[in-house]
């Protein structure tokens, strides 16, 4: 028995196909993580950009008006925006997944 693992170690035939089956598993696991960062930064981003395009949107309607509504007003204008968006500002429904809008921005949810 003893000569027999002994010999087993000293065999180097199999070698590159033992450190595969180990590697694979963390190369996948790194390729699977990377994606999901990439996905989850793509979401911010698209989140960011709606946001900001609300914001946007009121800011230059309060110009025009000359800032006759209230500040209240205006949040609620942006808020109204949103909806318009798919974004649902209920904190309670976005952790659920019962928001409006698919994470894209574009509210085809």
């Amino acid at each position: 028995m003893g000569r027999t693992f002994k010999s087993l170690l000293a065999d180097k035939r199999g070698n590159f196909a033992i450190l595969t089956a180990l590697g694979l598993p963390l190369l996948f696991g790194a390729v699977g993580a990377g994606m999901e960062t990439t996905r989850v930064m793509q979401v911010k981003n698209d989140m960011q950009t709606v946001l900001d395009s609300a914001t946007l949107a009121v800011a230059t309607h309060a110009r025009i008006d000359e800032g006759k509504k209230s500040d209240a007003e205006y949040a609620a204008e942006v808020r109204q925006r949103l909806e318009n968006y798919g974004v649902d500002d209920d904190d309670d429904a976005s952790a659920s997944g019962n928001g409006k809008g698919n994470g894209n921005g574009n509210g085809n949810g």
